[in-house]
């Protein structure tokens, strides 16, 4: 209602009783002087209420934030939050408070009539959203926009629909509209309304709105919550219907301007049921209108129009029949109701003009009058169908400016980070590496290619890694931010040195960074190949496979890069040792063992062998001959032969399995004497051989000689003997390779004569 809040319920409470009174006097046709002059005060009276009830919507008509701005987000330069581009908005329409008014007695003949006038009266009919857009780029002022009242005069059909005059060389245009209208069929409770789909559709309303929004089909809506939250904070009383609107700007700076138009029942005279009557006298005397919660027969505001009519007869004022005659769209109709409102303004201008030329008596008469003409047009448009709905009362209207512009063109500088120390890489990969670099903007992923020597270019394809990290840290996906790369050359490398370039660009700066590259054979050193070969030829039960690999790369490539996969019988399960450090026992339950040594690129995860898989059978040790306490003894009388025997000689037991594990002398074979070479003077040679055990590991060995001594009485020289055993694997049953002794001895042998002649004899050669 006007202003005046509460207090206008009671100027309407006693504007009904003045009206009966009113009734009964004007019917009567006593001409007293004191009756006469009573009419006159009452008509006073009725006046000056209906007056303070027409100026205005009022402060509780329809509220809201009346400006605000949106900053476009284009470029992140810092490392600040993202920009937030859309707003939410309530919007609060006041509406008729019927506390008090609301229990009604179904048993009553008109209870239906008042429920549903009830429903009308505590809710908004209709709300209408706009959006208009003007490209100024005034920091301080939005262009100036047409009145609320020449806009209503203008059909809103186009998107793009030029609105007003050209202001700082262009004009507002119309982007969207759409309306929610009360669905009073599918409204059961005056408390709860229902709005239908919108029933009036321009423009894309998904241009400005939220994505999320759009899809979740809550960009324009009543808010029942927020209206019952509102209510409990002013004693339950439903003085306004909230709404909400979500808003976000296209991509354009300017000033737009959000618009909402209201049509309440505060004032609810005729409506659209009786829109074939064409007169005044044409209404039905029992029909009612309602001011707020009262109810006023149609009847008493016909006499008092009546009366009005002949008291302002002659002032030109408008005849309400041309109210009850419009007719064509809500544009129309309202063009009539301001053609109306005109001439009745016109009217009240020929009082001011006839009180300028001094025509009446009394200033008070021409104030009195002008009263009337507004009693008289206020009354009109209770009666006539539907015009009530153009009362100021019944409409309110709200603007929120939006100041959207776009943030500095402030171009951060572009950074590329290389790996500092370069990439290093084998020749049987194709190169790969990663780096960070920004700021990211979306589309500008860096460019790279790898140098050779000579100047040629190898290209390289660059992709992203995952989410973009903020320049602050975390993981969001935001512009502004370093995002990782990753890089791969498009074909494998000969070995050596080359050079990475790599280009970062945001808008005009660009950033140029470059790194070396290092290419090796794929493989380890010569030495270190020998090295392994040599042991995988040598695996022998109870030992360990020590493995210290150096690939060509040295010392270039972290080791943890590297695998050595060690493994007995088959490498299938085997788990990989990080490094190129291994040490694997050797047990007497294998058969064979493998190894193969790999690098796995960190960038590609791509794994190539430096040291191919080998498997190698696994050997049982041969045991060894002591000779270090060999006794040696010489025997014999004859000229002719002699016997060397070679005691004390051992054979050492043989490593069988781990933990140091040996053999026994079970499990050795009986040596043989191989091979005897005798350089004796006079010359004697080896007839034949024959070992004895002695036990315990121990053996003797009997070789015979035979020659002629002739005249001399001493055999002397040198012996050299070769000796071969083998050991058995008591645990697998595997025997070892012949082992081999070579012992030399030192012979002097003497015979002694029967007869004549001393000892004789020379002295044994110096040994070669």
């Amino acid at each position: 209602m006007a202003q005046g809040g509460a207090g206008k319920v009671y100027f309407v409470l006693y504007l009904a009783v003045i009206l009966e009174l009113l009734i009964i006097i004007v019917e009567r046709d006593e001409a007293e002087e004191h009756l006469i002059q009573k009419q006159k005060e009452t008509m006073r009276i009725v006046e000056s209420i209906l007056s303070q009830l027409q100026t205005g919507a009022g402060s509780e008509g329809i509220s809201t934030k009346p400006k605000d701005e949106i900053t476009l987000q284009e470029v992140k330069t810092g490392d600040g939050p993202e920009i937030r581009q859309d707003r939410e908005y309530e919007i609060e329409v006041g509406v008729t408070d019927i506390s008090g008014h609301e229990d009604l007695d179904p048993t009553k003949e008109d209870y239906h009539e008042k429920y549903r006038t009830n429903i009308r009266l505590a809710n908004v009919e209709e709300l209408e959203y706009q959006i208009f857009f003007h490209p100024s780029l005034d920091p301080e002022q939005s262009p100036t926009f047409p009145s609320s009242d020449s806009l209503e005069l203008i059909n809103l059909t186009e998107e793009g629909q030029i609105i007003g005059d050209e202001i700082d060389g262009d004009y507002w245009r119309l982007q969207m509209v759409r309306r929610l209208e009360l669905d009073t069929g599918a409204t059961h409770s005056w408390e709860e309304p229902m709005y239908s789909d919108f029933t009036h559709e321009v423009g894309d309303l998904a241009a400005h709105a939220p994505p999320e929004a759009i899809k979740a089909d809550s960009v324009f809506w009543y808010d029942q919550n927020s209206t019952m939250e509102l209510a409990a904070k002013d004693d339950n009383k439903l003085k306004k219907r909230v709404f909400v609107v979500r808003f976000q700007a296209p991509q354009k700076p300017g000033w737009y301007k959000l618009r909402f138009g209201s049509r309440t029942n505060k004032i609810l005279g005729l409506g659209g049921a009786d829109a074939d009557m064409l007169t005044i006298d044409a209404v039905p005397d029992d029909a009612k209108v309602n001011i707020g919660t009262v109810q006023l027969k149609v009847k008493e505001l016909k006499t008092v129009h009546k009366e009005l009519t002949k008291r302002l007869e002659g002032l030109g004022v408008p005849s309400a029949e041309m109210l009850f005659e419009a007719r064509g769209g809500e544009v129309e109709v309202r063009q009539v109701a301001a053609d109306y409102d005109k001439q009745l303004e016109e009217a009240k201008k020929r009082v001011s003009e006839r009180r300028v030329a001094g025509e009446f008596d009394d200033d008070n008469e021409a104030t009195r009058l002008m009263s009337q003409i507004d009693l008289y047009g206020y009354i009109g448009k209770l009666l006539a169908p539907n015009m009530s709905d153009f009362f100021q009362q019944n409409q309110g209207t709200k603007e929120i400016d939006i100041r959207v512009i776009k943030p500095p063109m402030n171009i951060a500088d572009p950074y590329v980070d290389l790996p500092p120390e370069g990439v290093f890489y084998f020749d049987k990969l194709r190169p790969a590496f990663t780096f960070t670099s920004g700021p990211f903007q979306g589309n500008n992923v860096p460019t790279g290619i790898i140098l050779t020597a000579s100047g040629q270019q190898i290209p390289l394809s660059i992709e992203p890694i995952g989410a973009v990290a903020e320049a602050g840290g975390g993981s969001e996906s935001v512009r502004g931010g370093k995002k990782l790369y990753k890089a791969v050359a498009d074909r494998v490398l000969e070995p050596g040195n080359y050079t990475i370039q790599v280009v970062q660009k945001n808008a005009s700066k660009v950033k140029e960074e470059v790194t070396p590259l290092e290419v090796y054979p794929t493989g380890l050193t010569q030495d270190s190949k020998n090295d392994l070969d040599f042991k995988m030829n040598s695996l022998y039960y109870g030992y360990a496979l020590t493995v210290e690999a150096t690939p060509t790369s040295e010392g270039k490539i972290p080791a943890n890069q590297f695998r050595t996969y060690a493994g007995l019988n088959s490498l299938e399960q085997t788990a990989p040792t990080y490094g190129l450090s291994q040490i694997m026992k050797i047990p007497a339950s294998a058969q064979t063992a493998s190894l193969r040594i790999t690098w796995i690129s960190p960038y590609t995860n791509e794994e190539v062998d430096l040291y191919p898989a080998a498997s190698k059978t696994i050997n049982q040790e041969p045991p060894s001959f002591d000779f270090t306490r060999v006794s040696t003894k010489t025997s014999g009388t004859s000229t002719k032969k002699f016997t060397l025997s070679l005691r004390d000689i051992r054979v050492v037991p043989a490593i069988v399995d781990t933990s140091a594990v040996t053999s026994t002398p079970d499990e050795l074979s009986m040596p043989e004497v191989g091979e005897i070479t005798a350089s004796l003077a006079p010359d004697f040679q080896p007839t034949e051989s024959y070992v004895e055990d002695q036990g315990d590991g121990m053996y003797t060995v009997n070789i015979n000689f035979e020659g002629d001594l002739g005249r001399e009485e001493e055999i002397s020289g040198y012996v050299d003997i070769s000796l071969s055993t083998t050991v058995r694997n008591s645990i697998n049953g595997v025997t070892s390779s012949p082992a081999v002794g070579t012992f030399n001895v030192t012979v002097s042998h003497e015979v002694a004569r029967t007869r004549g002649g001393g000892p004789g004899g020379r002295r044994p050669p110096p040994r070669r």
